[in-house]
């Protein structure tokens, strides 16, 4: 993951299919995204850590994570339109460290909330988010081979 702030504005770099979220600490609701699969987000600076929570998000019966996903990730957990989707970020360890915590909910599909918590280390300001180049034959083998448990 990759993070820019400019302002108001923060853009999140996803190397996983090349994804950009572009979030604004205004509080002011807005798209994160072109397409409506990402939902609408408002983000917010509460003293030490970035709070993005988000919503609007169409009803997929592809998955709680993603409907777009090739490999299917999730995909036999559908979403409603309820779901919601909390991330707050916070520097640690004198900012060599980001923890992200997320928060799914969606009370049509789960009992109670889904929350995890994500560690990221720091790289040096050279380093190149990789781009992320998936071979679709590869990918497919994998994952039949994962599913079939051949080699």
């Amino acid at each position: 993951i990759e993070i820019n702030v400019n302002g108001e504005d923060i853009e999140f770099h996803h190397e996983y299919f090349n994804i950009r979220r572009r979030v604004t600490t205004d509080g002011i609701p807005g798209p994160a995204h072109e397409t409506p699969q990402y939902g609408v987000s408002r983000g917010r600076i509460i003293r030490d850590s970035l709070v993005i929570e988000s919503e609007g998000f169409p009803a997929s019966q592809s998955g709680l994570g993603s409907d777009f996903d090739p490999l299917g990730v999730g995909k036999h957990i559908p979403s409603s339109s309820r779901k919601r989707f909390a991330e707050t970020y916070r520097l640690l360890n004198d900012n060599e460290i980001l923890e992200a915590t997320l928060v799914l909910t969606d009370p049509e599909y789960l009992t109670e909330p889904f929350e995890t918590t994500l560690i990221w280390t720091r790289v040096p300001e050279a380093s190149e988010l990789p781009d992320f180049n998936c071979d679709i034959d590869i990918a497919r083998r994998s994952t039949g081979n994962a599913v079939t448990g051949q080699q």
